[in-house]
């Protein structure tokens, strides 16, 4: 049997044995929450509130496991038959590769920045209504701001 795919095998089964692990958190948490929405004794609630942090706690680890292993199962290079000496060391090879981009880059970004103000409305908002209102109002602005952008592309002559 290929070594390579003994290896792949591994990985995929201890995979799918964490994704059930986070998903039985999760559905304990679930569950809790449930309990706290429908009702308590109020003795009750310092045990709920630590079992709801504990499981927030445990869920959010195996999560981060369940992450990591997926980057490093990413960026191990596939073993060569000769290789697996390397493999089963651990060889320690870590990289984050993290990209996150704006809406608008360049000259649309800069004309974006120049043509939206946040209401004052919206700094520091607590309400639902409002932050909700805030985002309408941001989401309407794109989109005048998105056709307005097309049409001044429409007439500038291309580069």
């Amino acid at each position: 049997m290929n070594p390579s795919l003994v290896c792949l095998c591994f990985v995929l089964i201890s995979w799918r044995l964490a994704a059930a692990a986070c998903s039985d958190i999760e559905v304990r948490l679930n569950m809790l929450e449930q309990q706290l929405k429908q009702g308590y004794r109020l003795n009750e609630l310092p045990k709920l509130q630590r079992q709801q942090q504990l499981l927030s706690s445990r869920l959010q680890n195996c999560l981060d496991q369940q992450q990591a292993k997926s980057v490093q199962s990413k960026n191990t290079p596939p073993a060569k038959s000769g290789d697996l000496s390397q493999l089963a060391k651990g060889r320690a090879f870590s990289s984050s590769h993290l990209l996150l981009t704006a809406p608008y880059q360049g000259e649309q970004q800069q004309a974006w920045l120049k043509f939206y103000r946040e209401p004052a409305l919206c700094y520091g908002v607590r309400d639902t209504a409002q932050i909700a209102w805030c985002a309408e109002q941001r989401q309407q602005a794109k989109l005048q701001f998105d056709r307005q952008w097309q049409q001044k592309l429409a007439k500038s002559p291309p580069k």
